[in-house]
């Protein structure tokens, strides 16, 4: 909606006008509460929920347009997120991992999922995570390191190449620096 999208555009700069914005996307959301049986309704209305620093509503909303269309990925990354905002673990991941079921290339989720399971002090079932979204954006290996190296319950790589390794072994491939998969390419005569 145009509250939303005008919301957006003011959050940089004008945090409190923004959320004046929100707000009022969030209040035209619910007036449309007929809408809302539409997964996709409730779907938005959680977004522009979360971007209004409603939590609980976000969740409501995102909970019901999943419960209506298990299918929709974006839904349940977005209620991944509202629960880590809320320090919710559990479901977070829950949410996660039923995003990825809906779209299995979904990179976001993938990541997101990693840094959830760090949250919750499960670092082998990040490292499997990550390792996923590495495979699924090779570029995204420094947001990964920088994800792992939370004082909490990270851990860190000092050399990228051993990163690379780590995450390689989790996905049953060897990549070069750029993602490329080099299992079965052969050794160059002298290297």
């Amino acid at each position: 909606m145009g509250w939303e999208r005008l919301g957006r555009t003011l959050q940089p700069r004008q945090p409190a006008a923004a959320r004046v914005a929100f707000v009022r996307a969030a209040q035209g959301y619910a007036a449309l509460e007929t809408a809302l049986a539409q997964p996709g309704a409730a779907h938005r209305m959680g977004v522009a929920l979360r971007a209004a620093g409603d939590l609980p509503g976000a969740r409501a909303a995102l909970e019901r347009a999943v419960a209506r269309d298990q299918s929709l990925a974006a839904a349940w990354f977005a209620l991944g997120l509202v629960c880590q905002d809320q320090g919710d673990a559990a479901p977070a991941i829950a949410a996660f991992q039923a995003a990825l079921a809906a779209q299995p290339g979904f990179h976001e989720a993938a990541f997101n999922l990693g840094v959830a399971l760090q949250e919750a002090r499960r670092l082998h079932d990040a490292l499997d995570a990550y390792a996923a979204a590495w495979r699924l954006r090779p570029d995204s290996l420094g947001r990964i390191a920088q994800a792992l190296a939370s004082p909490a319950s990270g851990r860190i790589w000092l050399h990228p190449g051993a990163l690379q390794r780590e995450l390689s072994a989790r996905t049953g491939t060897t990549q070069d620096g750029i993602g490329r998969d080099v299992t079965a390419r052969p050794r160059p005569a002298g290297a």
